[in-house]
């Protein structure tokens, strides 16, 4: 709890610092899809995620220049699931989980470090519609009702500050680019990660990365028109101090450490810039029985 004190008052104090500047020019839109069926075409554990965010800066010239603080308001959803939705979930699986929540970030750049800080605050549980939107989507696909509703995790309201910083070495004009990081998130999970991530053709004076906190997977905010493929890589691993998704009354427990590896193409198509990715994720608790493969697809509109 003290920790969870602590990063609260330094996500308040990184977000005020970051967002000292009024904030009223949006700049761009990114939208982004993750789904077991575009990786390992299973419906299981993290099964599905949505997460649309909106990206505002100073001044038009502070986007054309592509500099300045950002300041970012994100909105997601989240299904997580037992391994077998259409009967009784086996012995030990993991229990079934919808969330939405709604945040704000700051970017902004502290002495050399890009620094995203921000907060979450979402509803875990039944009441948040996720289930309901579950079986009203597997109707219209005519899929089999989902099933498992009596190991679903019980209503609560989740306070989720983040903090994250990162380096970049390289990447101007577009070449080769090499980005560690480090991210620290209290309250739906405790988690410390540290990784990488290695883009090519993607200029770092141009481009404004939003990370999806399920897969880890960068889509980027463009200041202008995108005009190559780009590719991104990495990999993180993260120690898992405690979940919302795993509570006690359950059997299912969290698996204390977390691999993330993951690859993408982001991509001009038509009026939009799109971004199509790969993510392997080793176990998330005790009892599963393999790793995950979740494929990520990123729509990004310009302003």
């Amino acid at each position: 709890m003290r920790f969870t004190g602590f990063l609260t008052v330094c996500v308040i104090g990184a977000m005020a610092a970051g967002a000292a500047q009024a904030q009223n020019v949006l700049i761009g839109r990114s939208a982004a899809l993750n789904n077991d069926y575009l990786g390992d075409n299973e419906d299981r554990w993290q099964t599905a995620s949505y997460s649309s965010s909106w990206l505002f800066s100073s001044s038009l010239e502070l986007r054309e220049i592509g500099i300045g603080p950002r300041f970012e308001l994100r909105a997601r959803g989240q299904i997580v699931t037992p391994e077998k939705l259409n009967g009784a979930p086996p012995a030990g699986s993991r229990p079934y989980a919808g969330y939405i929540g709604a945040g704000a970030f700051s970017h902004y750049t502290f002495a050399g470090w890009d620094v995203a800080a921000g907060a979450e605050l979402g509803l875990l549980g039944p009441s948040s519609g996720i289930s309901d939107l579950h079986t009203a989507l597997h109707d219209l696909l005519s899929e089999n009702e989902p099933q498992g509703w009596s190991t679903q995790v019980a209503d609560q309201f989740v306070f989720t500050p983040v903090v994250e910083a990162g380096y970049k070495i390289g990447g101007e004009g577009g070449a080769p680019m090499l980005r560690p990081f480090v991210t620290a998130q209290m309250g739906l999970e405790d988690i410390l990660r540290a990784g990488v991530d290695i883009s090519i053709g993607i200029d770092r004076d141009l481009t404004q990365p939003i990370r999806d906190m399920i897969t880890g997977q960068q889509f980027p905010v463009r200041y202008d028109r995108l005009d190559q493929i780009q590719l991104t890589v990495g990999m993180d691993v993260a120690s898992v101090q405690g979940s919302e998704f795993f509570p006690s009354s359950h059997t299912a427990m969290a698996e204390n450490t977390r691999t993330r590896v993951r690859g993408s193409i982001f991509a001009p198509v038509g009026a939009a810039d799109v971004n199509y990715g790969v993510t392997w994720m080793s176990e998330e608790f005790t009892t599963q029985g393999a790793p995950q493969v979740l494929g990520s697809i990123g729509v990004e509109f310009r302003f």
